[in-house]
């Protein structure tokens, strides 16, 4: 297991812990019910909110980033592969249909002559997500 699968691991740890206090304490807010002084129900209110923010919205929030996290450890290996394509040439190998001419002009001063095993590699990696997609969707500028 690498360094970063290990800190996925122990992230999807602390995860798992918020949900099994979410559920333990799911009640709390009720020993604060009452009516001894004014607005009360509000402040317990507010507490049940608090305690559902420290818990089911922060670990919904865990979880995306732990996707994105993958995603984006994912997108740096591949890149690192293909290290003779800059963005735009991926985007033009992955996003775009090219007919014969345009698949010569990508691949003439390349190495790696069959550009479609790329976007094969690739929907095999990212389950056929656009390159431009995955790259919004992780905050990057792809020009």
């Amino acid at each position: 297991m690498n360094k970063t699968e290990k800190f996925i691991t122990e992230i999807k740890a602390i995860k798992e812990q918020l949900n099994m206090l979410q559920n333990k304490y799911a009640e709390l807010y009720t020993d604060y019910e009452g009516d001894a002084f004014d607005n009360q129900t509000k402040y317990a209110s507010e507490f049940e909110n608090l305690t559902l923010q420290l818990t089911h919205e922060l670990s919904s929030q865990i979880s995306f980033s732990v996707s994105n996290l993958q995603a984006l450890s994912k997108l740096i290996n591949f890149r690192k592969k293909h290290t003779e394509f800059n963005s735009e040439e991926l985007i033009l190998i992955i996003d775009k249909n090219r007919n014969i001419k345009e698949k010569i002009e990508i691949v003439k001063t390349k190495k790696t002559k069959n550009i479609d095993e790329i976007k094969t590699e690739w929907n095999r990696i990212f389950k056929n997500i656009g390159y431009e997609k995955l790259c919004e969707k992780l905050r990057l500028k792809t020009s």
